[in-house]
Formats: C-alpha cells, structure tokens, sequence
C-alpha cells in the first residue's frame, strides 16, 4: 500500500511541476516576408526539399502542413535538384538551433535582520511559610522572526537555446524567390526536444503563412494530450522510414544508423549542467524515485548552484519537500524561486504554493 501511495503521488507531483497533466503550452514567434503578386493557387505543384541533412527528417511535416492549408498536389524530394518542368512552386526547409549567453546583474536575498517580540514577563508572590514572601516571575515565550532583504548583488550568465525553422518558397521555372517564412522558439531544452520543436515551429508557421501580407508576431499554443515533445529519438525514427518504400530494407538500416550517429552527436553537445539536472528529474518522471531525486537535485545544486535550471531545482525539490510533508523546507525554497527568481515562469507557481500554506 505504501509503494502504491509513493507512486501515485509522484504521478502528481510529475503533473503539477509539467503545468499540467496532459497540457503543454509552447510559445513561437512567426516573421515573413512575401511577394504580393505571388498567386498561392491551391492546385499548384509544390515540392519540399531539404536545404541540408537535418532537414530530411522533417520533410513530412512541412508536406501535411501544406496539405492542411489547402494545396492538392505536394510532393517530396531529397534532392535539390529538380526538373523544374515537373512542379510550379519549390519549398526549401530548413532547420537549426542557435545557442546564445546573456549576463546580467541580479539580486541575492537573505535574512537582514530579526524582529524580536519578547514574551510578556508575570510575576507573583509565593510563601512557603519558611523563607517569607518571594517574588517569582516567569516570562513567556520570545517570537523571533527574520526580516529578508536584499544581501548583495552577483553577475549571473544565462544560457538559452533558439531554435528555429525557415521555409523559401521559390517560382519556378524562373526560381524567383516568393515568399520567405521563418518559425522560432526559444523554449527551454528541457522542456521539448529539438524535433518536437521543430515538427511544431515547421507545422504553426505553415499555418500561420499569409500569402499576401507580411507578417512579425508571437504565439503561444496549448498542445493537445497525449503531444509528447520529449521523444526525439522515436519522432525522428518514424519520420525518417516514412520517406522511404518497405520494400527497399536497405535504407531502413541506413536509417537507423543515421538515427543513432545523429542522437549521439545530440548527446555530445549538451553540457554537463544539463545532463545533471535531466538526470535528477529523470528520477521522478521515469524511475518514480523521490528520494533519489531528491538527493540529486541537491547534488546538482552545490554543483551549479547559478546554473541555467537552478530556478527549476529549487522548484522540484520545493515540491518533494511539500509532498513528505517537510512544509518548512518546502516553503524555503519555493521563497528561493520567488524572490531570486522572479521573472522565472515557475516564480507564480511557486507564489501560489506559498499562498496556499
């Protein structure tokens, strides 16, 4: 019974510190640049081609995206080169990830000082009847209480991962350039997986493309349940064998040797930092191990302690706290999110719980 109840709280503690069982919100932006006189006839010819390797895995996508806006005849090619007779409108995919620092000075907070409250002191006179009257006092008991405030200042570098889409479209035969769209995200690397990024920025920007009107915005879409945008190495498996015919095995073990290089080479370019914290939540979301979990994050944070997921670790282990009933060292570090934090988007989440106290 215990087991079981270990369980099932770990599944909600997996679903409040997701936003949501079921929910995933993802934030985009859109910018386009068309030729007005471009005519975006729905029984054009187009063909998806990939600008570069990365971008045959996700050829696809952009098709039953442009299929879902309404055009009748698009095909794929792996090549670039084409026989522009064949086709009326060429479309280059391409997809790739940019990673920025940026520093900036924030504030550290901490006890300043203490208000003291002394108990209120009675007194009495006692008699024993031997040693006379006395005077006996007792004072109650002295409230202390920390007053927080700002301790110091400290230079903090952040470390953000963009990533991004783009798709050219070109008139042919006269390849002249019609409309250029570009999709980015700069949501966190934790959070969603560059294909999951990826298969979402290629299919909101076809869907959002106005063929007459420029445009430069910024979205945000609820996912439905059951998206799982963590799975790279699967996503990427079934796009990559949906390009070719069952018939030809050979390019299906290329596939999954491409795949393979491909997830390795991903592994390769994270740093450490990140590779610890997605190990320590891999405790909860995967192994179900709170105290396991527990003792990693707090690992983790002697190891980076003004890391890019330091917010994220003190939110988890806010709420492993609260979920063994240790509510004061909950409270400490849900406060650690708010006030060092605040622009965090866990910070209201963290807010909330201390309300709820």
């Amino acid at each position: 019974m215990i087991r079981f109840i270990l369980k099932a709280s770990t599944a909600v503690l997996a679903c409040l510190l997701l936003s949501g069982c079921g929910t995933t919100f993802i934030s985009g932006n859109v910018s386009t640049s068309v030729d007005p006189s471009f005519n975006a006839n729905p029984y054009s010819r187009l063909v998806v081609m990939p600008k570069d390797l990365d971008a045959v895995y996700y050829l696809p996508v952009a098709k039953e995206a442009l299929e879902n806006r309404g055009f009748k005849n698009v095909s794929i090619s792996r090549s670039n080169k084409l026989s522009t007779g064949n086709y009326d409108v060429s479309v280059l995919l391409d997809v790739g990830r940019h990673i920025s620092e940026k520093t900036e000075t924030v504030k550290d907070y901490g006890v300043v000082g203490q208000d003291i409250e002394w108990g209120d002191t009675k007194c009495k006179t006692t008699n024993n009847g031997l040693t006379g009257d006395r005077m006996r006092c007792r004072t109650g008991k002295t409230e202390v209480e920390n007053i927080y405030g700002v301790t110091g200042t400290r230079e903090v570098t952040t470390t953000s991962l963009d990533r991004s889409i783009s798709l050219s479209f070109f008139s042919l035969p006269n390849n002249q350039s019609v409309i250029s769209a570009i999709g980015t995200s700069d949501e966190a690397d934790y959070k969603c997986s560059n294909s999951g990024i990826y298969k979402f920025l290629i299919t909101n920007t076809i869907k959002r493309l106005d063929f007459g009107t420029p445009r430069n915005y910024d979205y945000t879409v609820e996912l439905p349940e059951g998206y799982n945008c963590e799975s790279s190495l699967e996503y990427e498996r079934s796009l990559r064998v949906g390009l070719y015919s069952k018939s030809d095995p050979s390019k299906a073990i290329e596939d999954q040797v491409a795949i393979r290089s491909s997830a390795s080479q991903a592994k390769l370019s994270f740093s450490s930092e990140y590779e610890s914290y997605i190990a320590a939540s891999n405790l909860i979301l995967k192994d179900k191990d709170i105290y396991g979990a527990l003792s990693s994050f707090d690992r983790h944070l002697s190891d980076y302690p003004s890391g890019v997921y330091t917010a994220n670790a003190y939110y988890w282990m806010a709420n492993i706290y609260r979920l063994t009933d240790q509510h004061d060292k909950a409270d400490l570090f849900f406060t650690a999110v708010v006030e060092q934090y605040p622009d965090h988007p866990k910070a209201s989440e963290a807010q909330k719980s201390l309300l709820r106290n």
